[in-house]
C-alpha cells in the first residue's frame, strides 16, 4: 500500500472505530465473510458467494464492490448509503427485481455501475437509478439484458457525464426522439437485441 492510499486508510480506520487490517490467507481483517478483498485498492469482490441480500459488513471505506452471480432479489433504502468512497459497484447477474427509491442513495463518487442480468423495469429503474443518480459524474452505465420496454428523456435528464450506455438485450420498443439529448458526453451506446422497428430521424443528432 502506498503511503498516500495508507495515510487514507488509517485516517478512516481512526474516524470509524476499525482496527487497520492485517493481511492473512483470507484477505485484510476487515472483509466481509465469504468475500475476498484487496487492500491496496480498496476493493471487495462477493460474487458468486451466495448473497441473497447485500452483505452489512462492507466497509465504508470500500472503492469497488461486486456483487456479481447472486441471488439479491431487493436493494433497500440507504443500502450503500455509507458507502460514500465508492467509485464501482457491480450488481450483474442477480435476481434483482426491486430497486427501492434510495437504495442508491449516499454514492456520490459513483463512476461505474453495472446492474445487467437482472429482471428490472422501467418503473424499478425510474426513481433509483435515472433519479437519485442525477447529477453525479457517472460516466459508465450497464443495463444490458434486463426487462426495458421503453425510454423517456425524463430519464437521462442530469447525466451530462455518461460516456458508455449499455441497454442491449432489452425489450425497448418505444424510443423518445429527444431521450439521448442530454448525454452530452456519450461516447458509446449499445441498442442491440431489442425490438425496435423504427427509429426516430432525429434520435441520434445531439450525440
Amino acid at each position: 500500500m502506498d503511503v498516500q492510499l495508507s495515510f487514507f486508510y488509517l485516517v478512516l480506520c481512526v474516524a470509524s472505530n476499525i482496527t487497520p487490517a492485517i493481511a492473512n490467507d483470507n484477505g485484510p481483517i476487515w472483509c466481509p465473510v465469504n468475500c475476498t478483498c484487496d487492500e491496496k485498492d480498496f476493493s471487495v469482490d462477493c460474487s458468486r458467494g451466495m448473497f441473497e441480500t447485500v452483505p452489512p459488513d462492507i466497509p465504508n471505506f470500500t472503492r469497488k464492490l461486486d456483487l456479481s452471480d447472486n441471488s439479491i432479489t431487493t436493494v433497500a433504502n440507504d443500502t450503500f448509503r455509507e458507502l460514500t468512497h465508492l467509485t464501482k459497484l457491480n450488481l450483474f447477474a442477480n435476481l434483482i427485481s426491486t430497486l427501492e427509491e434510495d437504495a442508491l442513495k449516499g454514492m456520490k463518487q459513483l463512476r461505474r455501475l453495472t446492474l445487467g442480468a437482472n429482471p428490472l423495469s422501467v418503473d424499478n429503474l425510474e426513481k433509483s437509478v435515472f433519479g437519485i443518480l442525477k447529477q453525479q459524474a457517472l460516466s459508465w452505465m450497464y443495463l444490458a439484458a434486463n426487462t426495458i420496454m421503453y425510454l423517456k428523456q425524463s430519464h437521462f435528464e442530469g447525466f451530462e457525464s455518461l460516456e458508455l450506455l449499455d441497454l442491449g438485450r432489452n425489450a425497448i420498443s418505444e424510443i423518445d426522439p429527444h431521450c439521448f439529448m442530454p448525454l452530452k458526453s456519450l461516447a458509446k451506446l449499445d441498442l442491440s437485441s431489442n425490438r425496435i422497428y423504427s427509429i426516430d430521424d432525429t434520435l441520434f443528432e445531439p450525440m
